[in-house]
């Protein structure tokens, strides 16, 4: 066996430190790598992605609720370090943005909110802030900014899926944007910096995330709830809109009638719903779950049931008819089996032979 090499004696080994005269005032250090070889090291793109999701770098100016994020640091008597790191001449900064956007996604930061964390002792252990928008649904895979983000010292510990276990279900992180800043000086990260050591401080920690996330399933759940009942609205007044003139086409209009009435039923019950909810979000105005539901229902126009100007009136006949469209299922006979059970139920409708033809022919003449 090879005798053993000290860490410092390997670092000397490869390493190299020089002093030299400098302003005093200024702050920093620089690092020079030679003869790397590894390919992602030497990916500009990769490093600058890898840098603004775990540095401890600014956020950017399209982010408008900076100021508000460090005064309430300030307020705690906490210090967020922020550096200036550049890869190529750019600067780096964390990739939370006012829009979320993706393909076929977007949705929108109306305001932040924050949460301090205690012990039992009134020790504070961390402070948070996450973005509350419209919650239209879970935040793309490809935009770096989803998920609630664990940070030590400003760095990241772990990656976005490091808290989502806290969720009543792992995919509630993913509806939200934000960050958790641990301050106390017992949660250390551990050496795979992927989470914090066990011990006493992280336990309290956890106890105080795990209520504060079922408060956020809370939140998703009602916007997600406000969000299809304006969806079903919208698909009632749409209806409305769409409804056929054209009576030649009795078939349409009936189908028409059956699709406006049902589509009537679940705008109002999601109306019901909708008003539900803001009536109970009126009893704590100021918390964070009545914060989205006023948002989402700011725009009355989007929750208000319109008159039905049609009013269609369901025939006994219709009735039976809509019966046929929306129960029976042709496919579950053959051709012959299908034609044999009209035939057979015309024949014990009327025992008028005249009638029985005409309306063989009427079929016969539409199947063609």
């Amino acid at each position: 066996m090879g005798s053993k090499i000290s860490a410092y004696d390997r670092l000397s080994n490869v390493t190299k430190f020089s002093k030299s005269d400098a302003n005093i005032n200024a702050h920093g250090f620089k690092v020079e790598l030679f003869g790397v070889t590894n390919s992602v090291l030497l990916d500009a793109e990769k490093i600058i992605k890898y840098l603004a999701e775990v540095a401890p770098v600014p956020y950017s100016d399209e982010f408008s609720f900076a100021d508000k994020i460090h005064a309430h640091a300030e307020d705690l008597g906490c210090q967020t370090d922020e550096y200036k790191i550049s890869v190529n001449g750019k600067q780096i900064f964390k990739n939370y943005k006012n829009i979320i956007s993706s393909r076929g996604f977007r949705d929108e930061l109306f305001d932040v909110s924050f949460m301090n964390f205690y012990d039992a002792k009134n020790n504070l252990l961390a402070w948070s802030w996450i973005g509350l928008t419209s919650f239209v649904g879970q935040i793309k895979s490809d935009i770096p900014a989803r998920a609630i983000r664990l940070r030590k010292g400003n760095i990241q510990i772990g990656d976005q899926a490091t808290l989502q276990n806290f969720f009543k279900e792992l995919r509630g992180n993913y509806y939200f944007v934000g960050e958790i800043f641990g301050v106390h000086k017992n949660l250390i990260p551990n050496s795979q910096r992927d989470y914090f050591v066990p011990n006493d401080t992280r336990n309290a920690f956890e106890t105080a995330l795990e209520n504060y996330f079922l408060e956020l399933h809370k939140i998703y759940h009602a916007a997600s709830d406000i969000n299809s009942g304006k969806k079903k609205i919208r698909e009632y007044k749409d209806a409305l809109d769409k409804f056929p003139t054209d009576e030649e086409n009795p078939e349409n209009i009936l189908r028409a009638k059956f699709n406006l009435i049902s589509a009537g039923d679940k705008a109002k019950q999601a109306h019901s719903d909708i008003k539900q909810k803001i009536s109970q979000a009126c009893e704590n105005p100021s918390d964070d779950l009545a914060r989205v539901v006023f948002h989402l229902t700011e725009n009355v126009a989007e929750i208000t049931i319109p008159k039905n100007r049609i009013t269609p009136p369901i025939s006994r006949e219709e009735s039976i008819l809509g019966e046929i469209y929306s129960q029976v299922d042709a496919s579950a006979y053959t051709k012959k089996d299908l034609a044999a059970k009209i035939v057979n139920a015309i024949y014990r409708a009327t025992d008028n032979d005249r009638a029985r033809i005409k309306i063989l022919e009427k079929i016969l003449e539409a199947l063609k």
